[in-house]
């Protein structure tokens, strides 16, 4: 199979036995029973292909996680509970007290929060820098560092982070290079193809595209998967058959879905950099972005989200969202519905004023979704809504 698009129908089929379903089946259980002692010692020492235990692995996950596994281009791939239980599990995996980590300082607030925190307590010391800058990288690396971890487009300003150039840095000290891909899923952008080593998604978000599960996935290359998984196993972060179930359904439409994302965002860009009571729009297809020519370069396109900010600040964009009749006021995103949140308040809350300063997020900056919706019925939407701020 050479398509993208027939590989998210086809790949991801449970193994043929008595019977072989069309569709995965949900496989609801804790246990696998065996036909006789004999078997259960082979499945339980790992001497047989067997399955022992749900939170060891489930074949309705493994359908899911071979599916991605393919999409990603990657060695090995795991499912878990959540996109930060993804993050937190890959990070837990690969550090030890002492270690170092060299990060962006645009990410998603729950990856900041929890580097900071949580790593923190641990003994690991973090660097947040400017990632855009690639020779920052460079500054950056110690002797003890152990983890580069980045964002192609930052959450919440799409700022374009050059992996092919970071990927190589990587390589050459040594060092594991960790891309949150969430904000640009297959067919947009491959990390492991230009350099990365791991490539995380919160499944929760354009890979099932349709809000209603939690979930993460992690890809990546040699003996660093084999470690997350024993990760895995004893914290315990491990999806539920249901929701892989979910997420194996939305990926069959992922390569869909993408296109009229990206293609609605582009023209809600377009009509909001035009509109008198905008300040600016981040968006990577706009010329205007600084970074434009390297995202075109990047990307095959330019992603399903983006912000702006009001000429007279936060009081009209609150306003304005007040407005809003088909959008929704929600905090995630990669759903089929465009939704809309302030970072400042949702996505980024827990990070101080000075860092959310440090980060471009200012209180009236206003964070899209753009979802799959006629691109006319959104924008009259931010239309009639702009009149009111």
């Amino acid at each position: 199979m050479k398509g993208f698009s027939t590989k998210c129908i086809h790949i991801g089929k449970s193994e043929e036995g008595i019977v072989s379903p069309h569709v995965v089946p949900i496989y609801q259980t804790v246990n696998f029973d065996y036909r006789s002692a004999e078997e259960a010692d082979s499945i339980l020492t790992e001497k047989k292909k067997g399955y022992i235990y749900s939170r060891y692995r489930n074949p309705t996950v493994d359908a899911l996680c071979e599916k991605v596994r393919v999409l990603e281009e990657g060695e090995g791939c795991l499912a878990f509970a959540s996109g930060m239980a993804a993050i937190s599990s890959s990070m837990v995996s690969a550090l030890k007290t002492g270690d170092h980590v060299v990060a962006s300082h645009k990410i998603y607030g729950g990856t900041h929060e929890f580097l900071t925190t949580h790593l923190h307590r641990m003994g690991i010391e973090v660097s947040f820098i400017d990632t855009t800058r690639v020779g920052n990288i460079t500054d950056a690396i110690k002797k003890n560092t152990k983890i580069i971890y980045v964002e192609p487009l930052s959450n919440p300003t799409l700022d374009v982070t050059d992996i092919g150039a970071i990927g190589k840095i990587s390589k050459e000290e040594g060092l594991l290079l960790v891309v949150d891909n969430t904000f640009t899923p297959p067919p947009l952008f491959y990390p492991l193809k230009v350099g990365a080593d791991v490539c995380i998604h919160s499944a929760t978000k354009y890979l099932s595209g349709h809000g209603d599960i939690v979930g993460g996935i992690v890809t990546g290359k040699g003996t660093f998967m084999k470690s997350l998984e024993g990760t895995m196993r004893h914290y315990g972060g491990t999806l539920a058959p249901f929701n892989a179930w979910l997420a194996l359904r939305g990926i069959k439409t992922l390569a869909l879905r993408m296109e009229r994302h990206c293609n609605n965002a582009m023209s809600l860009a377009l009509f909001l950099e035009s509109h008198p009571k905008v300040l600016r729009v981040y968006y990577p297809g706009l010329a205007s972005h600084p970074q434009h020519a390297l995202a075109h370069d990047m990307f095959s396109a330019y992603g399903g989200m983006l912000s702006f900010t009001l000429s007279d600040g936060a009081q009209p964009a609150r306003r304005m969202m007040d407005a809003m009749r088909l959008c929704k006021i929600t905090v995630s995103l990669g759903d089929v519905e465009t939704l809309v949140t302030f970072p400042s308040v949702s996505s980024h809350s827990g990070l101080s004023s000075e860092e959310r300063k440090k980060a471009g997020i200012e209180e009236g900056l206003v964070r899209v979704s753009v979802g799959i919706e006629d691109a006319e019925d959104i924008i009259d939407d931010f239309a009639q809504a702009l009149e009111q701020a």
